[in-house]
């Protein structure tokens, strides 16, 4: 198998500590899923931003630094179009680089199913992977299904969302908002290390539809069903938003205000009262007004100014961290905003 021949030996896949609890391995064959997502990922990471998270071939175990990304090879434009032909010759790339895929600088951090919104609507099964890199990897994008790339450190991006620069998928907004647990990327880095056996979860919001907005309820929250049910159907009220958070203790949830349309709301919250499970961590309650306006204030100013930590009175001031590269001298890492064309995104 290529994958023997390029130290990716089925014998060393217990390195790989991250396996998800319960996952079976019928095939012995076969690769494990989580490499093959892992694989798949750092191939379309090339695909659609010419990131190479490769690693040069060594039989030793690799070490728990963080990754580093290869700049690009030569002919990039003609190994894209051959990898988007035919996925297998991102192997015949990695091997004529001497490399093999970095699967270890990849850990899993979460799992989302799009929620039912309306009949036919596309629904994905999606894996956030978390990987802390020692540098900037040089970013290419094809054009074709990424147009734009841009680092940003998380505060940034909220400034971005208040001002409605960007937009952020309840998904997006609410990892976005786990990662500002973290002071610093090497914080983050070893978080990552010593849960990963744990595994994660993966969660199928339920959207609840109120008189003037949208609730998106996660698992734990008390007004999660776990009914199949509601695996192809919303949940809906003639309640007001603010009815429904007034009744309820036990959240886990996402709240969108003034729209069923996400793209269009204008103010977003998380409330969370539950604890997290696997060892993870889950975000700290917040609400953030993308209809406020700055006027010179910081963007935390504006944030915290609602954040709530369980219900407390006591309000906490907090900042805004995220994962991949950090100048070692800095303590804010920071995250790369792919923007994609609108027919990729329906």
């Amino acid at each position: 198998m290529y994958y023997e021949d390029n130290s990716i030996k089925r014998a060393a896949f217990p390195v790989l500590p991250n396996v998800r609890p319960g996952a079976v391995d019928e095939d012995a064959a076969a690769l494990p899923d989580d490499i093959a997502f892992r694989i798949c990922a750092i191939r379309e990471a090339f695909e659609e931003a010419g990131v190479l998270l490769l690693r040069p071939r060594d039989p030793r175990p690799p070490d728990q630094a963080p990754g580093c990304a290869l700049a690009p090879p030569p002919a990039l434009a003609d190994w894209r179009a051959r990898v988007r032909r035919d996925p297998r010759h991102f192997l015949s790339l990695c091997a004529q680089l001497d490399c093999t895929p970095d699967i270890w600088a990849l850990h899993d951090w979460s799992g989302w199913i799009t929620p039912f919104s309306r009949p036919g609507g596309r629904r994905f099964e999606t894996t956030f992977f978390l990987c802390c890199l020692k540098e900037p990897p040089p970013v290419f994008p094809d054009l074709v299904e990424v147009v734009d790339c841009q680092w940003s450190s998380p505060s940034e991006a909220i400034e971005r969302l208040i001002s409605k620069e960007i937009l952020l998928a309840p998904p997006q907004f609410y990892e976005i908002r786990r990662l500002g647990n973290f002071a610093s990327l090497s914080d983050l880095h070893k978080f990552s290390l010593d849960r990963e056996s744990e595994g994660t979860e993966r969660w199928m919001p339920i959207i609840l539809l109120t008189a003037d907005g949208m609730i998106h309820l996660l698992p734990g929250d008390e007004m999660y069903l776990e009914d199949s049910n509601f695996l192809e159907n919303c949940m809906s009220t003639e309640k007001k938003t603010e009815e429904i958070m007034n009744e309820g203790k036990k959240f886990h949830r996402i709240v969108l205000y003034n729209s069923h349309n996400y793209g269009d709301y204008t103010d977003y919250s998380i409330h969370v009262t539950v604890l997290p499970k696997y060892k993870h961590v889950y975000p700290k309650s917040c609400v953030v007004e993308r209809n406020a306006e700055l006027k010179g204030l910081d963007v935390d100013s504006v944030v915290s100014e609602h954040i709530q930590v369980n219900k407390a009175a006591k309000m906490q001031r907090r900042t805004y961290r995220a994962h991949g590269w950090t100048n070692p001298y800095m303590s804010s890492p920071c995250h790369m905003e792919m923007r994609r064309k609108r027919t990729d995104c329906s």
